[in-house]
């Protein structure tokens, strides 16, 4: 599930975490009225950035991200301690970078791909990695070569079947790419032996398409958001091959990016994302997608000018927690069913400003989330537990 959601840096900088815990209600949810968060430290964090979380249950969760060691980040997670995980060294003139995680259990044996980029020094600054977790060891698994590619999401049936999604820059250099940005939406499909890149399913005229997040509740079957040319939602559904997609109009006469979906079949899905207003401010988004159409909820208001919604998670039909950024504060969007209802975390000691990124519900009432504080950029994990 996710996604990854904003554009993110590989030059960053994390010193450590903070620990706090809060009370999370959401009305109707009995539930979730005795459930807590709490935000963990990572012991010996320094330089870490954390962007992706999978968990196959509550005590069990995978981790991911980028380190001050040239190679991407995967930690281990039991609900109470931090364990690192050994990854492939990068090549010589790369950088890795672990973007979103997809990890699942079949006959005892834990599986994880975890995707992202390569950069190098003198070429295109990114390209697509993927490395993958049979028990306890992490090997690089090969990907068609794609100058400008980026994966931002991944999502696995099982240990033969993935979908990774992200987006092609158009743009030679890094300077291209940031100031002369031209994106495409990139596919890529693992079948427990290649990873093989699909066709996009945006049209050709489209001169800026990005995937975000993804969900795929059977194999074959994907929901797949994110935005084309800047201006429209995106959501594309993968059915047994074929593509279908739906240029959405999520808020009427306002940009909007859809970045991330929770589907407990193809036919019921909740999606977050975000909104800009005229005056430049966003708004968190939510809304529901039957297979055929899309259905926008009103989503909590956090009281902030800004506000956007990075990831979503649903531990059962009626138990969905969607992760944002307020301002500079991390909130979540409960629903219960019937509606959605804000709660605002507290910041972390000494560490006031952060912004979200992914989570992963396993059961209802246990989720792992993962974001970045903004002052020194410092990485922060929100656990909630009954």
């Amino acid at each position: 599930m996710i996604s990854r959601r904003i554009t993110r840096v590989l030059t960053v900088a994390v010193a450590s975490l903070a620990a706090v815990s809060i009370n999370a209600v959401a009305p109707g949810d009995a539930a979730a009225e005795t459930a807590h968060w709490k935000v963990s430290a990572v012991p010996h964090a320094a330089n870490y950035a954390l962007w992706g979380v999978s968990c196959t249950t509550a005590s069990s969760c995978t981790l991911v991200g980028w380190g001050p060691s040239r190679r991407g980040l995967a930690l281990q997670y039991d609900g109470h301690a931090f364990t690192r995980q050994t990854l492939p060294a990068a090549k010589p003139g790369q950088v890795n970078a672990l973007s979103a995680v997809a990890c699942h259990t079949s006959s005892g044996t834990r599986t994880c791909m975890a995707v992202g980029q390569w950069d190098g020094a003198t070429t295109n600054p990114h390209h697509p990695l993927a490395e993958q977790l049979r028990g306890h060891t992490w090997r690089r698994v090969p990907m068609p070569d794609v100058p400008g590619g980026t994966l931002r999401g991944v999502d696995c049936t099982s240990a033969s079947w993935c979908v990774a999604v992200g987006e092609v820059d158009s743009g030679a250099t890094a300077e291209q790419v940031v100031n002369y940005p031209t994106t495409r939406a990139l596919v890529m499909v693992w079948n427990g032996k290649h990873w093989s890149r699909r066709t996009s399913p945006l049209p050709a005229t489209a001169r800026h398409a990005a995937l975000f997040g993804i969900d795929c509740p059977r194999r074959g079957h994907c929901v797949i958001v994110g935005e084309a040319d800047r201006t429209h939602a995106l959501i594309a559904v993968l059915s047994r091959g074929h593509w279908r997609k739906h240029l959405v109009t999520a808020v009427k006469g306002q940009k909007a990016r859809l970045t991330d979906a929770a589907c407990t079949s193809m036919t019921r899905c909740e999606i977050t994302g975000w909104y800009t207003l005229r005056s430049g401010a966003t708004r968190g988004l939510l809304g529901a997608y039957n297979g055929t159409t899309w259905i926008r909820q009103a989503a909590g208001d956090p009281g902030t000018a800004m506000s956007t919604l990075s990831s979503i998670s649903c531990g059962s039909a009626t138990s969905c927690v969607a992760f944002g950024t307020a301002g500079t504060s991390l909130y979540v969007d409960l629903w219960n069913g019937h509606r959605w209802a804000v709660r605002m975390l507290p910041t972390a000691a000494g560490h006031p400003q952060a912004l979200a990124d992914t989570i992963y519900c396993s059961a209802p009432s246990r989720c792992v989330a993962v974001g970045q504080g903004i002052d020194g950029e410092v990485p922060i994990v929100a656990q909630e537990r009954p």
